[in-house]
């Protein structure tokens, strides 16, 4: 019974197989027939144009933008300290971190009364100098005197003297008279030699009790100007800060007390690369007088304030590449702005002539774009780029009037025949392709030059273009952050950039901030 069974499978897939190479050879047959009867053999299919959204290149006037990062800094900051320790006896009301206080309006004062009596101390050792030298004046005058009459009394010596000789020379004189009236001669020189050197003591004594008034005098000029500096007015409008101190307190001389910021002489530190430094020099070395706008986003209304380009920064900081620039702010950027805010910063460059604008993502690397030329095909053309600007390029030698691709796409290459469309029209919907489209082709294409949404454009590669109001946002939220400062510095490092890294951007803004 079994070999009955695996004879009868056998005969099945016998029959099986050549049921099967039968058909086969059936159809092989038809084809050779079908061949024989169509003669020539078929046409290959018709090429297929690719969708890419197109611009023209138009010659324009440009003036580039330069956008950088940086923090409010005051112009001007004075330290406002105790000139003598003492008690605070009086504070103005504003007297707090944020107080304003006005040109002219007291800050704070000390209590007057010990340096009160420190200045009538002075006083009174100024006018014990000054009749010490007037008793050291009067002692010249009795040693002058003195001395004088020393010396008259000298010469009545000597002339007696001479009397003696001459009688002795009569034979009237004896030696003894003349040795007599040398000795009182001698002596009557020697008494005035002595009021001599009693004069020049008088005279030094005059001397030293000047110095000791003019110290004395010195001593009143301290002790009024510390009764005056006891009393600390504000020397211009601003605001205080680090504000220290209490009615009643006790301070020490030179002790801090608060600081006063000037708001109306507010500047903005930012740095810049090597090569937009340049573009800020004229032909002097000298900045340049370009136009300068810094912002502030608060709230999400951003808050802009003019400025102007003040001076370059004295040194390049270690590790640094670029050059630090101070822009001075108006006047009334101090109703917003305060020392310390991370801003934006945009300098407005001269302008540039006969050059196009045209998206980051339409040139390559080396500035090389795809043109439409007359027989609908690419062809590529080297241009010069002259400024990035965030999602787009300023070039210069570019043949105007041409269409080219407004993004550099995968299936985009030259040689390639396109169907050109208008760029704007592609990024709308997507659903321009029509026939024979590559799938997403529009749609990558309007990406690439109507600029990316949701406040940065996608580059098509591993960076993301911020504009001013995402950047701050994930500024602030890095800011914020509790990291380390080097970790910190390097993360606001890769925001600050021209094009952040895409994962950290989206990091930054998952629901658990990274």
């Amino acid at each position: 019974m079994r070999f009955v069974m695996r004879a009868a499978i056998g005969a099945a897939l016998t029959a099986a197989t050549l049921a099967l190479l039968a058909l086969a050879a059936l159809r092989v047959g038809d084809a050779l027939e079908a061949r024989r009867e169509g003669g020539a053999r078929p046409q290959a299919a018709a090429e297929r144009a690719r969708v890419a959204a197109v611009l023209t290149l138009t010659p324009t006037r440009v003036r580039p933008v330069i956008r950088a990062h940086g923090r409010v800094r005051s112009g001007r900051t004075l330290e406002l300290r105790a000139s003598a320790a003492g008690t605070l006896a009086q504070l103005s009301p504003n007297f707090a971190d944020g107080g304003h206080v006005a040109a002219g309006e007291l800050v704070f004062a000390l209590d007057p009364a010990p340096l009160q009596s420190a200045l009538e101390r002075a006083r009174i050792a100024r006018d014990e100098a000054n009749a010490a030298l007037a008793e050291a004046e009067d002692e010249v005058a009795l040693a002058e005197a003195e001395l004088a009459s020393a010396r008259a009394q000298a010469d009545l010596r000597a002339a007696a003297l001479e009397r003696q000789r001459s009688l002795r020379e009569r034979g009237v004189g004896s030696d003894a008279s003349v040795e007599a009236a040398q000795l009182a001669l001698a002596a009557a020189r020697q008494a005035a030699l002595g009021r001599q050197q009693a004069l020049a003591a008088a005279r030094a004594r005059v001397t030293r009790a000047g110095i000791a008034l003019a110290r004395a005098r010195l001593q009143v000029a301290d002790a009024e100007r510390e009764l005056r500096e006891a009393r600390v007015a504000a020397p211009f409008d601003g605001i205080l800060a680090n504000a220290a101190a209490a009615q009643g307190r006790r301070v020490a001389a030179g002790e801090r007390l608060a600081e006063l910021i000037d708001l109306s002489a507010l500047e903005a530190a930012f740095e810049v690369s090597s090569d937009e430094f340049a573009r800020l020099l004229g032909p002097d070395g000298r900045l340049i007088d370009a136009p300068v706008r810094v912002l502030l986003e608060m709230d999400g209304l951003p808050l802009s304030a003019p400025a102007v380009l003040a001076r370059a920064g004295a040194e390049v900081a270690a590790g640094g590449a670029g050059r630090m620039v101070y822009a001075r702010l108006d006047p009334s950027a101090g109703a917003f702005l305060r020392p310390g805010d991370f801003v934006a910063v945009e300098v407005t460059e001269p302008e540039l002539a006969d050059v196009a604008v045209i998206p980051a993502a339409a040139a390559d690397a080396a500035g090389r774009i795809l043109i439409v030329n007359a027989q609908g095909r690419l062809e590529e053309r080297a241009v010069r780029i002259l400024r990035r600007q965030g999602d787009s390029l300023i070039v210069a030698d570019a043949p105007f009037g041409a269409r080219y691709a407004a993004a550099r796409l995968p299936q985009l290459a030259p040689g390639v025949r396109v169907r050109p469309v208008s760029a704007d029209a592609a990024t709308g919907s997507g659903a321009g392709a029509g026939p024979g489209a590559e799938p997403g082709a529009d749609t990558r294409a309007g990406k690439g030059a109507g600029g990316g949404a949701g406040g940065g454009a996608e580059t098509g590669d591993d960076t993301v273009t911020l504009d001013p109001a995402r950047r701050a946002r994930l500024i602030a939220r890095v800011r914020a952050a509790p990291l380390p400062e080097d970790e910190r510095a390097r993360l606001l490092a890769a925001l600050s950039a021209a094009r952040a890294p895409r994962a950290l951007v989206e990091r930054l803004e998952s629901p658990e901030g990274g």
